[in-house]
């Protein structure tokens, strides 16, 4: 997905340190997040369209996003998470269509070593210490350039 791009800078800092997520007694408390993006990209043909939010903090950046298209096959939705740390080494990976429950769920130690969350080893991917999602202009330019946008 290529084309047209908006990127909007929001400060992310709560007054006590956490950024919250759900409300009441069910509330979970995060590490703060120092800073975050929200980019929209839409595909030249007008007919897909992606939001993502990289929020980058002391120990890990995050970066999430939804996207719906259209294929030959008909329209879709896909989302994804990917968690670095905060070296921008790739951490954990979550990938998957909206409305199917076939997910992609890995995690990494940083070093090349990847499993599936449940824990069983994936040796072919011994080595590979980036994830390339065809669907996303952000992971088909690589972690070091999203860390130049972070940092501006």
């Amino acid at each position: 997905m290529s084309g047209q791009v908006s990127l909007t800078t929001m400060p992310c800092l709560k007054s006590d340190g956490f950024s919250r997520q759900g409300c009441g007694a069910a509330m979970k408390e995060e590490p703060r997040m120092s800073r975050a993006i929200v980019a929209r990209w839409q595909d030249w043909s007008g007919n897909g369209i992606q939001h993502l939010v990289l929020r980058e903090g002391p120990e890990e950046v995050i970066a999430e996003a939804v996207l719906l298209d259209t294929t030959e096959d008909g329209p879709f939705g896909a989302r994804f998470r990917i968690r670095c740390d905060g070296a921008w080494r790739v951490r954990r990976v979550e990938a998957g269509l909206i409305g199917d429950d076939r997910q992609i769920d890995l995690e990494s130690d940083g070093a090349g070593h990847w499993r599936e969350r449940t824990g069983m080893p994936l040796p072919h991917l011994e080595g590979a210490i980036d994830v390339d999602l065809p669907l996303t202009p952000f992971t088909n330019t690589n972690l070091e350039i999203a860390q130049g946008l972070i940092a501006v």
